[in-house]
């Protein structure tokens, strides 16, 4: 996928077999913020941002996304992130940058 994903990536920590909730956001109360630094970096990246069809991933590896962005937990629920526990035990905003489609690129 390509997309700058912002938290939180889990609607409550539970194990994964009661995971239901796809495409239901979870939003952080720093929501605004997060969602501000996530769109500033898609807005850099033309491909990230305007997700046409010439730019779309595979199918069943997300998207397209909106703008190059999404909730974390509304593209899948992840208990357990590092993006929630640094919001959450650290005080500090971070966002996941998936830059790439290709998982093997050629060497």
């Amino acid at each position: 996928a390509m997309v700058a994903s912002y938290p939180f990536d889990s609607h409550s920590p539970r194990p994964a077999n009661q995971r239901i909730l796809r495409g239901v956001a979870s939003l952080a109360p720093d929501d605004g913020v997060l969602r501000e630094l996530a769109l500033t970096y898609s807005r850099n990246s033309e491909v990230m941002f305007n997700q046409t069809n010439r730019f779309k991933c595979k199918r069943g590896s997300g998207g397209p996304f909106p703008d190059g962005v999404t909730n974390g937990a509304f593209w899948y629920d992840l208990s357990g992130s590092m993006q929630d526990f640094n919001y959450w035990f650290s005080n500090s905003l971070e966002i996941t940058l998936e830059v790439s489609c290709c998982k093997h690129p050629d060497p």
